[in-house]
């Protein structure tokens, strides 16, 4: 399995004047307090696992997931389909497409209305109304949609917007001494981003 960003990140849930104010700065026009404003954001991301503002993003299969191994035999599980298929970030705004491309290349693509969408479940997740299709291990399973809270930085909640804002802080106060990673944690930026942190069995 493999996703990438469709598209960057060009705001964030906070801005260089909120994080301005927090050092007690005048003005904000050091071009330092967009980079960390990006370092801290990305790093809450990847900490919870969560799009803040809506993001579009592309998942790829290797054939459809599932659970156990290909081959049976002794202390061996037949490969089983999932029933339903999770996509990474939360929360789950829409899917766009859903195909499959074969060796030759050839694409095909999924009708929306024969899947079931659940986007209250977190991380969101859908499955097909008439059962599973069956694929080769070399058929590509390929699924575009969207992720986040809104496309307004209010949106997002507060919670995160002030763990973005200790991080990008830290980040500023201690430049060259830490990484964003670690400004999550020692700027006590991660127990206010806990409670949003997606946990996966």
């Amino acid at each position: 399995m493999r996703y990438t960003l469709k598209q960057g990140e060009t705001t964030y849930p906070v801005s260089e004047a909120e994080l301005a104010d927090l050092l007690a700065l005048d003005g904000y026009t050091d071009p330092l307090l967009r980079i960390l404003l990006h370092s801290a954001t990305t790093a809450a991301i990847a900490f919870t696992g969560r799009a803040f503002l809506n993001q579009q993003l592309t998942i790829q299969y290797d054939g459809f997931p599932g659970y156990g191994t290909e081959t049976g035999g002794l202390d061996m599980l037949r490969r089983v389909p999932a029933d339903w298929v999770e996509l990474p970030y939360a929360p789950l705004v829409s899917i766009q497409s859903v195909k499959f491309i074969d060796l030759d290349g050839d694409e095909t693509v999924i009708d929306l209305a024969d899947l079931v969408i659940d986007t209250l479940h977190e991380p969101g997740r859908f499955k097909f109304r008439r059962g599973t299709p069956v694929l080769s291990n070399n058929t590509r399973f390929i699924i575009e949609y969207t992720s986040g809270y809104g496309e307004d930085p209010e949106a997002v909640p507060f919670a995160i917007r002030l763990a973005i804002l200790q991080a990008a802080g830290y980040l500023y106060e201690h430049r060259g001494e830490c990484t964003a990673d670690s400004a999550i944690t020692k700027s006590g930026a991660a127990a206010a981003l806990v409670p949003f942190r997606m946990m996966r069995l």
